[in-house]
């Protein structure tokens, strides 16, 4: 269950006003969760690429999953948004963190916990894609 209060801390840098959810809104909320860098979990280099990937991989595919399912931007859209080249890193990590999720509690909790700051900060419109 997460902490009362959690959203207020986000809200603090994103503000009281409710505006949809865009894919960028999802990377800014989720580098801040984990503690990371735009820069590095969108990765645009190939040298950073190499480099952070095995590492960045959960954290990128965390943010491709919630983008896929809060918003009703395509996959090939939340894919280049995310410095990936097409819709198949979308599915890709989507079946990786259902995986995750039935496996682990804390992939679970912190996709429950990022769903909750992002639904009351912005406005979410649930695509019904890909499931739950």
């Amino acid at each position: 269950m997460p902490e009362a209060g959690v959203s207020a801390v986000y809200a603090a840098n994103w503000g009281s006003e409710c505006r949809p959810l865009t894919v960028e809104d999802v990377v800014a909320v989720t580098t801040r969760y984990y503690g990371l860098s735009r820069a590095a979990l969108v990765g645009s280099s190939a040298v950073t690429r190499r480099v952070t990937d095995d590492a960045l991989v959960p954290f990128r595919y965390v943010a491709l999953t919630l983008a896929v399912r809060l918003t009703k931007e395509t996959a090939k859209t939340i894919a280049a948004a995310i410095g990936r080249r097409d819709s198949t890193s979308v599915y890709m990590a989507y079946r990786y963190i259902r995986d995750k999720r039935r496996a682990n509690e804390r992939w679970h909790d912190d996709l429950l916990l990022l769903t909750t700051i992002l639904s009351d900060l912005f406005e979410v419109t649930p695509s019904g894609r890909l499931g739950v």
